[in-house]
């Protein structure tokens, strides 16, 4: 398993907090919100908008291979377009309160 999919299980799963997932980890809560965030742009993309590959490069300005990185993790974790909200919610939070702290 990634180190992204920990972080991702450990966000959605498990409800811990960036600062916990961050020491649990060993990453700093700068990189684990990066994740986080990347994860929920390209999520919503592909599973709200259901934007293609370069429609989403295009949109985030990732490279397709970390596209691609991202939309095989949310496969991955299950998500989908019926779930996704209930965990862009737990999410956000810890999206706002990283985003606060730059």
């Amino acid at each position: 398993m990634s180190h992204k999919a920990v972080i991702f299980r450990k966000a959605l799963s498990e409800g811990k907090q960036t600062p916990d997932i961050a020491r649990e980890t060993c990453h700093d809560e700068a990189s684990v919100g990066h994740y986080l965030l990347d994860m929920d742009r390209v999520a919503y993309a592909m599973l709200v908008h259901g934007m293609s590959v370069r429609e989403i490069c295009f949109t985030t300005g990732m490279s397709e291979g970390l596209v691609r990185q991202y939309m095989e993790l949310a496969e991955e974790l299950g998500l989908s377009e019926k779930d996704f909200p209930q965990a862009r919610s737990r999410l956000q939070p810890l999206i706002n309160a990283q985003a606060g702290n730059s």
